[in-house]
């Protein structure tokens, strides 16, 4: 869900992201093995959990830090994003 649309009514309200991420975590761990500990899922939902999982800026940011840290050189690695984004105008002095 996305609560900052929520004026726009239901309609707005796209899950077809969310619902991708969670299939693709399913494939993931039970055809191809994966370890359920090795996989992040920032969301909404997780979010609601643990505030760190929200996708956000920051959240993205530093996940995508620790991502690199793990995966050794050579290794190989997974990466998905998912979802319907909106554009926001650049505050002063983002980096």
């Amino acid at each position: 869900h996305y609560p900052h649309l929520k004026h726009l009514g239901p309609d707005a309200q796209l899950e077809g992201g969310a619902n991708d991420v969670l299939v693709l975590k399913r494939l993931l761990v039970e055809k191809f093995g994966f370890d359920p500990a090795n996989i992040t899922i920032l969301s909404e939902a997780e979010g609601a959990k643990d505030g760190r999982k929200l996708p956000t800026f920051a959240g993205i940011k530093r996940e995508v830090e620790a991502f690199v840290k793990r995966v050794p050189a050579k290794g190989q690695a997974f990466v998905m994003l998912s979802g319907h984004g909106s554009r926001q105008p650049e505050k002063p002095g983002f980096k």
